[in-house]
């Protein structure tokens, strides 16, 4: 008998979260990207900071994600991998919006 295996990246983005996702799922997510909301269901920790952000990294990187990213709007984003475990914080610029619709062409 043969088997082929093939390697797939995985990326979650869990809108809407639940916060009763089983703990086999974390080890086979390769990037989860979450807003502030998505990462209060899914750890339990309030997200009002870039600090609160890192913290949840870290629970996420624990629970076996090997990339996580934090949204946090106005502030910018946090991330962290498992290589590189620290949270890095990204903040954004300013922009003046122009148009905030979208094509539906």
């Amino acid at each position: 008998m043969f088997y082929i295996v093939v390697a797939v990246m995985t990326i979650m983005n869990p809108a809407p979260a639940i916060s009763d996702l089983g703990c086999d799922v974390w080890p086979s997510v390769d990037i989860v990207c979450l807003n502030e909301t998505e990462s209060e269901i899914m750890t339990g920790l309030t997200v009002a900071s870039v600090a609160d952000a890192q913290a949840v990294t870290a629970i996420l990187l624990e629970r076996g994600c090997q990339t996580v990213i934090v949204t946090l709007g106005a502030q910018g984003a946090v991330f962290a991998t498992k290589a590189q475990p620290e949270a890095i914080h990204v903040p954004t610029t300013s922009v003046q919006a122009v148009d905030t619709t979208v094509c539906a062409c």
